[in-house]
């Protein structure tokens, strides 16, 4: 008996150690004021980018599978002998031109961004802290008046939800925000790649968004008789609690289904389980514990990225860039 004590001891402190402290989280004062340092949340389909842009909460909402997979150029008209004949040649430089010219010439192939959400941060007040737990892959944003934000994306299924607790809940609601897909004033054609070329060089139509009181679906046709959605749905619960979620689909109709708080609790506790067994998988102790740190910070970028059956991972994953235009190395995949 003494022995099974000892076993079931040293596998939960195995297990305890496998997840990530409190020390690992992020933690700030004030939320980012660029998308590029924005608390990153994933499920290796959906992501979001919490950041502060003009006065208001904005998640920036992307989805794995969106793309604009137009050709830009024939490839199929050379192989890989056609190089090594440039090789030897010693005319390697028509190989760079052909396959490095069609980036800036053409906005296509390329991944898309969906949209984005909005709270008013005026009507929320002062931030005074944003914290990333990673054990459970969640966002904790507090105000100065006691009202707090927690936001996740469920780790395994098509969702993104939020939960406000607080005073006069019902002015806090969000709204969506498609991308201008069509701005004829300026296409910026002579910008780079790197800088983000206009996403109205797609030649798409502007998304169309349907408003109800309580749900928002945007619609945005895109190349080919292809299209996306981006739902979003609020229930007010009580006096000092809000419930949403946020939803993308690709080339289907999208569902406003119904939420309730049974409903969001189930799916926070999955959310947390699922994340639970993936900090218990391995454990970790390193002296020097900023090194510990950044360890259990690419732990959790890895958790956010990838899953089995998902798209491979680009070198944004699902954190495509929110510039107002299209990605930079908009066509490239991680090694």
């Amino acid at each position: 008996m003494k022995y099974l004590y000892l076993i079931l001891f040293c596998s939960f402190t195995v297990f305890s150690f496998g997840q990530p402290t409190p020390d690992n989280n992020l933690h700030f004062d004030q939320l980012a004021s660029r998308w590029d340092e924005a608390i990153p949340l994933g499920n290796g389909q959906l992501g979001a980018l919490i950041w502060k842009k003009d006065n208001t909460i904005r998640f920036s909402l992307d989805r794995a599978d969106l793309w604009d997979e137009r050709k830009s150029f024939a490839i199929e008209n050379h192989n890989f002998n056609w190089v090594q004949q440039q090789i030897k040649n010693n005319s390697y430089g028509i190989v760079q031109e052909w396959g490095d010219a069609p980036y800036d010439r053409s906005p296509y192939p390329t991944k898309l961004p969906a949209a984005s959400l909005f709270f008013d941060l005026a009507k929320f007040g002062p931030v005074v802290s944003n914290v990333l737990d990673l054990e459970q892959a969640t966002n904790i944003l507090k105000f100065k008046d006691g009202r707090i934000l927690r936001t996740f994306i469920h780790a395994y299924k098509p969702f993104g939800y939020f939960e406000i607790t607080g005073n006069n809940v019902s002015e806090l609601v969000p709204q969506l925000i498609p991308h201008q897909y069509e701005n004829s004033a300026n296409k910026d054609e002579n910008k780079s790649v790197v800088e983000g070329q206009d996403l109205a060089r797609l030649g798409y139509k502007q998304g169309n968004i349907t408003r109800t009181s309580n749900y928002e679906v945007l619609h945005q046709k895109t190349y080919d008789n292809h299209f996306f959605e981006v739902v979003l749905r609020w229930e007010k619960i009580s006096a000092k609690k809000l419930i949403g979620y946020w939803t993308i689909v690709n080339d289907q109709r999208a569902n406003p289904s119904e939420l309730s708080l049974k409903k969001y609790t189930e799916e926070q506790v999955s959310h947390l389980h699922w994340w639970s067994n993936y900090w218990s998988k391995s454990s970790i102790t390193i002296p020097e514990k900023n090194l510990e740190k950044q360890y259990y910070l690419d732990m959790y970028k890895l958790g956010a990225v990838a899953r089995e059956g998902a798209p491979a991972i680009t070198l944004q994953a699902v954190w495509t860039a929110d510039n107002g235009g299209l990605p930079p190395l908009e066509r490239r995949l991680s090694q």
